[in-house]
């Protein structure tokens, strides 16, 4: 299975042409796979079976029996493989979850939540097979004919097959590009949990073409906006009015189930079930605690009808609330350690508990997007008269990197995330950057067109705001190590003209951070590291440095189509401060006026004075 699935990596599904090799990759006999498609058990291929919703009504489940299960198992491995996620999709996708898809829509103003109704069954046979003929797929005709007939029921993706997650994400990519430039063109921000759509906002008044507020601003009922309307329905979907939702910044906020009002929580319902359950056990054991809860609380339906252990139920609960809180959450903490108590098996250690700080993101936060961000996070290092500096920079799109102009010294090579250092040659300037517009653009040579990058926001952040910095300290003698350097935003500061601002942050940074983006909870870039400024002291008073970043807005006015190299910028950089160090005429007359004054005092004479 490996070589089939680095081949359709390499070539996307273009070497599947025929049903023979369909068959090939997926090593069975085209003999076997016609008969599986095509014999007379086809109608007894799935197990269908009803489960209760959450929110009412009932979902059918269709379960594929074990021949066929086997072969969707192993056309998944290869759909994964070929499937490149955008980075607004969520679901179904590794190393994302439900916070990561509702990180981005932290401390926003509106919070806009869409679901779609019958999500698998709205995506159809003919769908599944154009997709996979289209580019970048480009399956054969037959082939695609005969992946979508492994993988679809009565003309639809059935839930509970392992290749409809993976199939409905590829389906969704073109519905997901052209929501994405709505969200846009509205200033939002927008993310996909598989049938869950979110939009959010800063703006004072919720963008009309998306959805408006109906009986009030709580936005209880609402209606869809034309233009979003426009687009769900275009693509063959259908929204459920009532599972919609527009969320105001002083009402409960949620996405995908967690609360993102100021930071990523969980609703204290589920925190008191916890306690609940484990106080339960604590009174009357085990047994008990087990048999009432499986009586009044577990409704869940399943298909073999044997519920979890209730162990396994709490411990469950608890790895939800750690993955959303924090592991150095004090409230998880104290509950870990409750269960541990009841049972070492379960919860082997017990862990310390630090006195209470003032509340913050939890360490969670930023190590998210600190994964998240590893591959669009770069060292600039930087040669200049044998002297070697660094910087930071970014990718904010596809083969451009953002850095602070005054890092650009010298030579410049980028290297972390890169296994080997990377030349750069061209680059592109803030036009105004000569009164303190501190940015510029690095045109990355060979950048793979699915370079991840991190996205911008360009409102102005609020005063306290927590944020952190990504960036690489310069640190000799050490391989390039990615740091994050918490903090808040202390003020929005002005230059003596009252013109460039600033935004001043409280986070303790290092040399080499130059350039580094300052990313807030929701993982959007606000600024740019700049120059450090001093106060001014009393004698013998250390000074603080107050580190300030310049407002990532400033960097839509870099014209990238305006490339200089790297050299020829340099070489008139240093021309430009020796023009501006070397002294005029008029100084060397002052300077030389001078001079003979010194002498004629040391010699007992007094100047003439002019006049």
């Amino acid at each position: 299975m490996t070589a089939v699935v680095t081949a359709a990596t390499n070539q996307r599904l273009g070497h599947l042409q025929t049903r023979g090799d369909v068959a090939a990759a997926l090593s069975v006999s085209e003999k076997y796979l016609t008969f599986i498609l095509y014999g007379p058990t086809t109608k007894r291929t799935y197990r269908r079976f009803v489960i209760p919703k959450k929110s009412g009504g009932t979902r059918t489940i269709s379960a594929p029996r074990k021949e066929l299960r086997a072969l969707q198992d192993r056309l998944k491995a290869i759909l994964d493989a070929v499937y490149r996620p955008r980075p607004f999709v969520h679901g179904f996708v590794r190393d994302r979850s439900a916070l990561t898809n509702a990180l981005p829509h932290i401390r926003k103003r509106w919070v806009l939540n869409l679901d779609l109704e019958e999500f698998f069954p709205s995506i159809n046979f003919g769908r599944v097979r154009g997709m996979l003929m289209r580019p970048p797929y480009e399956a054969g005709p037959a082939a695609a004919t005969v992946i979508a007939r492994i993988c679809c029921v009565n003309n639809e993706l059935p839930q509970g097959a392992p290749t409809s997650p993976v199939l409905a994400n590829m389906v969704c990519s073109r519905f997901d590009g052209q929501l994405l430039q709505l969200a846009r063109r509205a200033n939002c921000t927008y993310t996909r949990y598989a049938d869950d759509l979110s939009f959010s906002t800063r703006a004072r008044d919720f963008p009309s073409d998306l959805a408006t507020p109906v009986e009030g601003w709580t936005g209880a009922h609402i209606k869809i906006g034309p233009e979003l309307d426009r687009v769900i329905v275009a693509n063959g979907f259908r929204v459920s009015e009532k599972k919609s939702r527009l969320q105001f910044k002083d009402c409960h906020q949620d996405v995908t189930g967690i609360t993102v009002n100021r930071l990523p929580n969980v609703r204290r319902s589920y925190v008191r079930q916890i306690r609940a359950m484990i106080h339960a056990w604590e009174k009357h054991g085990l047994g008990p605690a087990e048999q009432h809860f499986r009586q009044f609380y577990d409704t869940r339906a399943r298909s073999k009808g044997v519920p979890p252990s209730f162990r396994l139920v709490i411990k469950g609960k608890l790895d939800y609330l750690r993955m959303v809180r924090g592991e150095k959450d004090r409230l998880y903490r104290r509950l870990h350690n409750q269960l541990h108590g009841l049972d070492s098996t379960l919860i082997p250690y017990a862990l310390p508990i630090k006195p209470a700080t003032r509340g913050g993101p939890s360490d969670a936060v930023w190590t998210q997007w600190a994964a998240r961000y590893e591959h669009s996070i770069f060292q600039v290092e930087v040669r200049n008269a044998g002297v070697i500096s660094g910087g930071t920079a970014f990718a904010y799109k596809r083969g451009l990197l953002a850095t602070a102009e005054h890092v650009i010294v010298g030579d410049l090579a980028v290297e972390a995330p890169h296994l080997n250092k990377t030349s750069i040659k061209r680059i592109s300037v803030h036009p105004d950057v000569v009164t303190g517009y501190d940015v510029a653009v690095l045109h990355l040579p060979g950048a793979s067109p699915h370079m991840p990058y991190i996205p911008i926001d360009i409102n102005i952040p609020e005063r306290g705001e927590p944020i952190a910095v990504l960036g690489y300290p310069a640190v000799p003698l050490r391989l390039p190590t990615l740091v994050v350097a918490e903090g808040i935003v202390e003020a929005m500061v002005s230059d003596l003209r009252g013109q460039l601002q600033y935004i001043q942050i409280s986070a303790n940074l290092a040399g080499g951070m130059s350039g580094a983006p300052v990313i807030n909870v929701a993982g959007s870039v606000i600024g740019i590291v700049s120059e450090q400024t001093f106060e001014q002291t009393a004698a013998g008073v250390p000074a603080r440095a107050f580190h300030q970043a310049l407002p990532v807005k400033h960097i839509r006015s870099v014209d990238v189509n305006s490339v200089v190299d790297v050299h020829t910028y340099t070489r008139s950089l240093a021309s430009k401060r020796q023009a501006r160090s070397a002294p005029g005429v008029g100084e060397l007359l002052a300077r030389v006026g001078e001079a003979i004054g010194n002498l004629l005092r040391a010699l007992g004479l007094r100047p003439r004075r002019s006049g």
